[in-house]
């Protein structure tokens, strides 16, 4: 698997994008599983209750807003 990063959302304290929302809801549209139009991005997820999307801690902070420093190797 040449392109596989994980479970998880890619992003950096896990904020998701519209864009990965919307390419699920694309994929399910065109395989019949969704009729177009049933659900915009917006009614499927939201980032109002991370602090990582929101501005209260730095993307690269830890999970409780420490800062974090890199690990050396």
């Amino acid at each position: 698997m040449g392109y596989w990063k994980s479970p998880g959302i890619a992003g950096p304290g896990g904020v998701v994008t519209e864009q990965e929302i919307q390419t699920w809801l694309d994929w399910l549209t065109r395989n019949g599983e969704l009729e177009e139009g049933t659900f915009t991005t917006s009614d499927v997820y939201t980032n109002e209750f991370n602090p990582y999307a929101n501005g209260t801690y730095d993307p690269n902070s830890g999970p409780n807003g420490e800062p974090v420093e890199e690990a050396v190797q």
